[in-house]
């Protein structure tokens, strides 16, 4: 994966001999075709939490986020979706950081295990029924074992159909 998105110009990702999505590293990895392109792409791996569109939310047991008006998802209401989020794309609530912190991007968490890496802390969540991987600034105070406030980057969230997989957008 890292030597055909740092080297490749088009990098194709196929499944089980099906091509999936074929296109510059860049867009496969900010515009996945579908949820197994999302997920074959990234280290850590992206996040997947299932839920449905209610009342121009995404809504899961455990979480509900805010979209944004005129998002492709609001079409969707009452059906099936996936969310999707890269780990770098969830900061800790109580820390500086670059996306504003409310009540339509946070969410809470247990830190069950915290890996301090130097320039970036890798943060293993339980939120519900979901383990969900968060990319970390050292700077955070955030500590294994502790429940904490999570905020999520929703001009990079992606969701997809809860029943074909393929990006809602």
């Amino acid at each position: 994966q890292v030597e055909a998105m740092t080297m490749g110009q088009r990098i194709a990702v196929m499944s089980n001999g099906v091509l999936q999505q074929v296109d510059e590293p860049e867009t496969v990895y900010n515009k996945p075709a579908n949820k197994f392109v999302a997920g074959f792409v990234g280290a850590p791996p992206m996040n997947f939490i299932d839920g449905k569109i209610e009342g121009g939310h995404f809504v899961s047991a455990s979480m509900k986020f805010g979209l944004k008006s005129g998002h492709a998802a609001l079409g969707h209401e009452g059906k099936k979706v996936t969310l999707g989020i890269r780990p770098e794309d969830i900061y800790d609530a109580s820390a500086k950081n670059p996306v504003p912190v409310t009540d339509e991007n946070t969410f809470e968490a247990q830190v069950d295990v915290l890996e301090k890496l130097g320039a970036e802390d890798t943060a293993y969540l339980v939120a519900g029924d979901f383990h969900i991987t968060a990319t970390l600034d050292p700077a955070s105070r955030i500590e294994s074992g502790v429940t904490a406030k999570f905020a999520v980057d929703l001009d990079k969230i992606h969701i997809f159909d809860g029943e074909t997989e393929v990006a809602i957008r």
